[in-house]
């Protein structure tokens, strides 16, 4: 039933593809969604946590239910690939996979509704906005009750680092928290002639980013995951002034609470401790990011034996390696069951092998027929 979609699928997906929308800015997404499965006889709710869709599959009210979510936000980001389907907006791009999220869980709900007298649960097809943007698009869905009743929850993403056609599936954590930092540095300007009358900022800053890269090389253990990056470094205009004030940004990646806390309070510490060392003056801004995305064992147990006989048992990966990238799905997983798989789609004959957010991104739609039976299988096996 997936290949006798896939046509159709294909022409949804490059047509989201074609119209990317950023945040909770997806109505047109959220319609092509909506559409669809009211014309298949589901009941839909559209506004969901602001302009998600939820549609509901009802074999019994008195039976369990599995929710399976995609997500439909694009990126604020110019695409530079030269497919036929490129984005037909400047500045918007689906280059995450949101686009192949979003159809292949349509085609999913065609082939769930016309095998309905087959399920032996209720099925609950969530379509997500915000996925890209903290807080994320989850919790309002789940404020609004899109979990109410619900006993699992599956979630799929599309991923280059693993061969089309192929399904990666860790075992405990998926993705990890995805902290974010801001740091204000407040010095004393002065002449560039005279750096000895001034407190350059740029100085606390260069030393700062550079002591701290010790803390997971040489503090955290090696048998935990942890990441520290700056990706922002501003200050100063001109070439003969030291700046009074400079500016750095950057991302803490963890998976486990201990190591978040100490990560933490560490990149604190320390840079405070470095800018009283130089008599600057220090802000620190420290935004808690997503929670982990983390892949409970029995709905692990059910994913892995559907993906097995979906894909075949030398294309499933498991136990996969997670990835220090961040997923709102981890509210959900927080909440009830979940399990969060990666369909592989990297294929080098074609050329699709860039990562997600690189502007050459592009999916090998021939998965489409894997992702949208993993989606249908996993529905259909579930009591």
């Amino acid at each position: 039933m997936a290949r006798q979609f896939k046509d159709e699928i294909i022409e949804i997906r490059r047509d989201i593809h074609q119209h990317p929308e950023i945040g909770f800015e997806v109505q047109r997404t959220a319609k092509i969604a909506a559409n669809a499965c009211l014309k298949l006889g589901l009941k839909v709710t559209e506004g969901v946590g602001r302009t998600g869709v939820v549609a509901d599959l009802i074999i019994d009210p008195k039976a369990n239910t599995i929710a399976l979510r995609a997500d439909m936000d694009a990126l604020p980001m110019q695409e530079e690939g030269d497919c036929e389907y490129k984005s037909t907006v400047p500045g918007a791009a689906h280059m995450c996979g949101h686009d192949a999220h979003t159809a292949m869980l349509i085609g999913a709900a065609k082939i769930l509704t016309s095998l309905k007298d087959q399920l032996k649960c209720n099925v609950r097809f969530v379509f997500q906005p915000n996925e890209e943007n903290f807080p994320g698009g989850a919790p309002g869905m789940i404020e609004d009750g899109v979990l109410k009743d619900v006993g699992m929850i599956f979630g799929l993403h599309v991923w280059p680092e693993i061969a089309s056609k192929s399904l990666g599936l860790c075992v405990g954590p998926a993705m990890a928290k995805p902290d974010e930092f801001k740091i204000y540095i407040t010095g004393k300007g002065g002449h560039a002639a005279e750096p000895h009358l001034a407190i350059d900022p740029i100085i606390v800053g260069a030393q700062i980013i550079t002591q701290l890269q010790s803390i997971v090389s040489r503090n955290v253990s090696p048998f935990d995951n942890a990441v520290l990056s700056f990706t922002e470094f501003h200050s100063g205009s001109t070439h003969n002034v030291i700046p009074e004030k400079a500016f750095l940004h950057g991302t803490i990646r963890t998976f486990r609470p201990e190591v978040q806390i100490y990560m933490r309070e560490t990149l604190q510490s320390r840079s405070r401790a470095i800018a009283e060392s130089f008599g600057a003056k220090l802000e620190i801004e420290y935004i808690e990011g997503y929670p982990v995305t983390f892949n409970h064992d029995d709905a692990l147990s059910v994913s892995r034996e559907v993906a097995q006989e979906i894909f075949g048992k030398d294309q499933v990966i498991m136990p996969a390696s997670p990835t220090m990238g961040g997923e709102d799905f981890g509210y959900y997983s927080q909440e009830i069951p979940a399990c969060f798989a990666f369909l592989g789609i990297r294929n080098e004959e074609k050329g699709i092998c860039r990562m997600c957010h690189d502007p050459r991104f592009d999916v090998d739609e021939d998965c489409f027929v894997e992702g949208m039976s993993y989606h249908a299988g996993v529905a259909l096996s579930f009591k």
